[in-house]
C-alpha cells in the first residue's frame, strides 16, 4: 500500500519529481530528495519510483495505479 500511495503522490507531483531528477547530481541524491518530497522515511520506495520506466507515467498507467491504490485501501478498510 505504501508503494502505491507514494507512486500516486509522485505522479500527481510529476513536475516536481522530474525537476528533482533533472537537477540531482546522481541517482542516490535524486532518491533522497524524492523521499523528502514524498514524505517517505525510507529512500527505498523513492528508489523504486526513480527506477520506473517513463511509460508508467502515461495517463492510462496513472489511472490504473490510482485504481490499484484505491482497491488496496478498500481491502484494508474491510479487513
Amino acid at each position: 500500500m505504501l508503494f502505491l500511495q507514494a507512486l500516486s503522490d509522485a505522479q500527481e507531483r510529476r513536475s516536481e519529481v522530474m525537476s528533482i531528477v533533472a537537477s540531482s547530481e546522481d541517482p542516490a541524491e535524486a532518491a533522497r530528495r524524492l523521499a523528502t518530497l514524498l514524505g517517505l522515511t525510507d529512500a527505498t520506495v523513492a528508489q523504486v519510483i526513480l527506477d520506473m520506466q517513463l511509460r508508467r507515467w502515461t495517463r492510462r498507467e496513472r489511472l490504473r495505479i490510482i485504481a490499484d491504490r484505491d482497491e488496496a485501501r478498500a481491502a484494508l478498510d474491510h479487513s
